[in-house]
């Protein structure tokens, strides 16, 4: 998998998602996004636990999203179903479950 600094242009290879990182995700990562094979929610967390081993908070015990961050994809907005499917292309986005915010 590849990963970038930037987030311009939208365009992922054939079959992939773009995962964006904001705010902590950013920092944790070092860089505002990589690509992912489609598929499960749960099957692309665990493809960015897989580029990002050093990143030990991001999936809880069950391989789905720790509590302290929240999932938003563009056709569904935030999800918490992490069996649902991501289309190729689509942009799926990991940020921080900020407090009072």
């Amino acid at each position: 998998m590849m990963t970038t600094g930037t987030t311009s242009g939208n365009s992922s290879p054939q079959g992939h998602v773009i995962v964006e990182f904001l705010g902590v995700p950013r920092l944790r990562t070092g860089c505002s996004r990589c690509v992912a094979r489609a598929g499960s929610l749960r099957n692309v967390l665990a493809q960015v636990q897989q580029q990002f081993p050093h990143w030990q908070d991001l999936l809880d015990d069950s391989g789905g999203l720790a509590p302290w961050y929240q999932l938003a994809t563009e056709t569904h907005g935030f999800v918490h179903d992490f069996e649902l499917c991501v289309a190729p292309g689509e942009t799926v986005i990991i940020l921080s479950a900020d407090v009072g915010g």
